[in-house]
C-alpha cells in the first residue's frame, strides 16, 4: 500500500495529465504507462519513467520505500527542493534528474548505491561538493550546469599541477635543437602507431569510449569484463548452453553469485569487430523488461564477449518442440509469453531511436526466465534500421519458416517483416507445432499455410494442441488465432503494428482470466461439432464471396448486403452496428451475430448453417450479452473503434 500511496502522491503533482489518469493496479492486468514492473509474485514497480511530464513540487522523499525501482526517470519536469534521503533503493540502476530545478548539496550516498551505473543531474541548482565516489569512474556522471557544484579534488590539486606542467615547459625549453628534434620524431612515430592500433576501436564506437577500468562513457552503461574473470567465472567455458547469430552462448556464475549468459566468438574480422561494438554500444542504451538485459562485455586476444543476464527456464522453442524435460505449457502461459515477447518488438520498433528491426524473431529467440516471464533475444548485431527514417533494413537474417514472404520480391526487411515473423510465433504457441514440418503439414508444408487453410474452414480446432485443448476459453483462442492471421498476411502493409498485436493479445488474456459465467470452455467434444463452423472475421480477407447486388432486396430495406459483407472481410464490425446500440454493447456479442449473419448469407446453400446451429449461435450472444460481467468489459464505441481501427 505504501507504494501505491507514492504512486498517487507522484500523479497528483501532475494533476489533469491523461497518465495520470489511469486506474487500477499498476501492473496488472495491463501496465501503466509510465511505470514497469517485476515478475515476481506479487509484482513489483521496478521503473518510473516520467519524463518532460510537467510534474510541479517538491521531490517526494517517499521515493525511499520503493526498494524494487531499477530506473528513474523524472528529468525535464519543475521539480524543487533538496535531494532527499534516496539510499534504501539499493537496486537502483538509471536516475535521471537533469533540466528541473533542485537545489541543495548532493548526498553523500549516491556515491554508495551499489548498482548505480547512470547519473544524469545537469542544469540544476545543486552546490556544494561532488562526493568523491562519484568522480571514479564506476557510473556515469553527468553535470554540467550546476554553477555552484564543486569538484573538490579538481580544486585541490590545480596549483600542484599548474606547478608542474611550468617546470615541465622549463624544462623542455632548456633542451638543445638536436634533442627537441628527436623527441618531436619519437613522439610522433609513438602517436602514428597506437593510432594505427586503436583506429578501428575508434571509428566503430563513434560517440562511445570504451574504458577498460569498467564501463562505456558517454551514452553506455555495459561493463567491460576482464577475460580472465569471465574464464573463471564460466569455468574455462565447459558448459554451453546455446548457440545464437553471435556464436556459442555459456553458462557462468560470478563472483557475486550471479548467473550469466556469455556469447563469445572468435573470429578477429575487422567485419565482426565493427558489429561487436554496435552491437555493444546499442545494447547499453536499450532497457525494458522484455528484452535481455546486457551485463557486460569483453574484447581481448582477438575474442569478443558479450555478458546477458542468465536466464533458466530456456527458450519458448525449447518448450514448444524441446525434450520432454518441461511441462507442457497451459494456455494461460502461453498468453503471457506472447504478451511479454509482443512488447519487447514493440519497443524495439517504437521505443529505440533510430527504431530496431530485430530481423530474426522466432520461439529460441524468446528466452523464459525463472518465473516463465518472456524476453526477446538476439536483435543487436548490426539490426539498426540502416536510414534513420526509412525503418527498412536490407540486411536479411531470418530463419526458414519465419521469413517474410515479400523479402524474397523487394529484399527489404521492415518492421512488418518481425510482425509477420511473431504471427509465426503465435501459430506455434496455438499449435505447438514448429514451423517446417512436412510429417505435420503434409502438401501445406509449412504452419502458416496449414493454419489458415484451417481457419479458411472455420477449424480453429484443429490448429489448438492436444496439451491445451481441455481447458481454454474458445474465445481467448479465436483472438489469437485472428490476430495471427493478421500478421501473416502476404502484403506487409495489411499487417498489424506490434501496438495492435499487443491490444490483441490483452483481450484474449481478458477474456480468459474474465469470464467464466459467460463462455464456455472447450473441453467438451460435442461442442466441436457445434462449433467447428465458426469462422474468425479476417478469414474472410481471403475468401471469394460474390457480392449480392442490392437489387436482389426490396427498395424499402434500405440494406446493402454487400456493403456489410465487405466490412465483415475488413474486420470492421463497428460500420454495421446500429448507432441506437452502440454506447453500450459486448462488442464479442455483436461478433457472433455478424458472424452467423455472414454465414448464413452465403452464395451456395450447402456452405449455410441449418436452423437449430442458428439457434445455438443466437443463444451463445445472448450468454455473452447477459453472463460475462467479469470478463469482457461493456466498451463505448468510440473507444473500441479507435483502439482497433487505427
Amino acid at each position: 500500500m505504501m507504494v501505491m500511496s507514492v504512486l498517487d502522491a507522484i500523479r497528483s503533482m501532475s494533476p489533469g495529465s491523461d497518465w495520470a489518469n489511469e486506474g487500477g493496479d499498476p501492473c496488472v492486468p495491463v501496465l501503466w504507462s509510465w511505470i514497469s514492473c517485476s515478475s515476481t509474485s506479487p509484482p513489483r514497480v521496478t521503473k518510473i519513467a516520467l519524463s518532460r511530464k510537467n510534474i510541479r513540487g517538491e521531490f517526494l522523499p517517499e521515493i525511499n520505500h520503493m526498494e524494487a525501482l531499477t530506473e528513474l526517470r523524472l528529468d525535464g519536469n519543475g521539480l524543487t527542493g533538496v535531494l532527499p534521503d534516496l539510499s534504501k533503493l539499493v537496486n537502483l540502476k538509471i536516475m535521471h534528474l537533469e533540466n528541473n530545478q533542485l537545489s541543495g548539496s548532493l548526498p553523500a550516498y549516491l556515491g554508495h548505491l551499489p548498482n548505480l551505473q547512470e547519473l544524469f543531474i545537469d542544469n540544476n541548482s545543486f552546490r556544494g561538493t561532488i562526493p568523491s565516489a562519484l568522480l571514479k569512474g564506476k557510473v556515469l556522471f553527468k553535470y554540467n550546469n550546476n554553477p555552484e557544484l564543486q569538484n573538490e579534488g579538481k580544486q585541490k590539486h590545480y596549483w600542484l599541477i599548474l606547478g608542474i606542467s611550468i617546470a615541465a615547459v622549463a624544462i623542455l625549453l632548456l633542451l638543445a635543437g638536436g634533442g627537441l628534434v628527436l623527441l618531436y620524431v619519437l613522439r610522433k612515430k609513438k602517436s602514428a602507431d597506437k593510432g594505427n592500433s586503436t583506429g578501428t576501436k575508434k571509428k566503430g564506437l563513434a560517440a562511445y569510449s570504451a574504458v577498460r577500468g569498467g564501463h562505456l562513457l558517454d551514452e553506455g552503461v555495459a561493463y567491460f569484463i576482464s577475460l580472465p574473470i569471465l574464464e573463471e567465472a564460466t569455468d574455462n567455458f565447459s558448459k554451453r548452453v546455446g548457440k545464437g547469430s553471435f556464436g556459442s552462448v555459456y553458462y557462468g556464475r560470478m563472483k557475486d553469485g550471479k548467473e550469466v549468459a556469455v556469447k563469445i566468438t572468435a573470429d578477429p574480422s575487422s567485419h565482426l569487430n565493427r558489429q561487436f561494438v554496435t552491437e555493444v554500444a546499442l545494447l547499453s542504451r536499450i532497457h525494458h523488461r522484455n528484452l535481455v538485459p546486457l551485463i557486460g562485455y569483453c574484447e581481448e586476444a582477438d575474442r569478443r564477449l558479450l555478458v546477458y543476464e542468465y536466464m533458466h527456464n530456456g527458450t519458448l522453442g525449447d518448450h514448444l518442440h524441446g525434450t520432454s524435460d518441461y511441462k507442457p505449457l497451459d494456455w494461460p502461459t502461453r498468453l503471457q509469453i506472447a504478451q511479454d515477447a509482443a512488447k519487447g518488438l514493440e519497443y524495439l520498433h517504437t521505443g529505440c531511436n533510430p527504431s530496431i528491426i530485430h530481423r530474426d524473431v522466432k520461439s529460441s529467440n524468446i528466452l523464459l526466465d525463472i518465473n516463465m516471464r518472456a524476453k526477446v533475444s538476439d536483435f543487436g548485431l548490426s539490426r539498426q534500421t540502416e536510414e534513420d527514417v526509412t525503418h527498412v533494413s536490407s540486411v536479411a537474417k531470418g530463419t526458414v519458416g519465419y521469413l517474410d514472404p515479400e523479402y524474397y520480391a523487394s529484399q527489404q526487411l521492415t518492421e512488418k517483416s518481425d510482425v509477420y515473423s511473431f504471427g509465426v510465433v503465435l501459430f506455434e504457441l496455438l499449435s505447438g507445432k514448429k514451423p517446417v514440418s512436412a510429417e505435420d503439414f503434409g502438401p501445406e508444408l509449412n504452419i502458416v499455410h496449414w493454419a489458415r487453410s484451417l481457419i479458411r474452414k472455420g477449424d480453429v480446432y484443429g490448429i489448438i494442441d492436444p496439451c491445451i485443448v481441455d481447458n481454454v476459453k474458445i474465445e481467448s483462442i479465436w483472438r489469437v488465432a485472428e490476430v495471427a492471421n493478421q500478421c501473416v498476411e502476404q502484403r506487409g502493409h495489411n499487417r498489424p503494428r506490434m501496438q495492435e498485436v499487443i491490444v490483441a493479445i490483452q483481450e484474449a488474456v481478458r477474456i480468459e482470466r474474465g469470464n467464466e459465467n459467460g463462455l464456455k470452455s472447450s473441453s467438451s467434444s460435442s461442442s466441436k461439432a457445434q462449433s467447428s463452423r465458426k469462422t474468425l472475421l479476417t478469414s474472410f480477407l481471403e475468401m471469394e464471396s460474390p457480392d449480392i447486388s442490392r437489387n436482389s432486396l426490396a427498395p424499402a430495406a434500405r440494406f446493402d448486403l454487400s456493403q456489410a459483407r465487405s466490412l465483415i472481410r475488413k474486420g470492421d464490425v463497428y460500420g454495421i452496428i446500429d448507432p441506437c446500440i452502440v454506447g453500450n454493447v459486448k462488442i464479442e456479442s455483436i461478433w457472433r451475430v455478424a458472424e452467423l449473419a455472414n454465414q448464413c448469407v452465403e452464395q451456395r446453400g450447402h456452405n449455410r448453417p441449418r436452423m437449430q446451429e442458428v439457434i445455438v449461435a443466437i443463444q451463445e450472444a445472448v450468454r455473452i450479452e447477459r453472463g460475462n460481467e467479469n470478463g469482457l468489459k461493456v466498451i463505448e464505441f468510440e473507444q473500441l473503434k479507435g483502439a482497433i481501427i487505427s
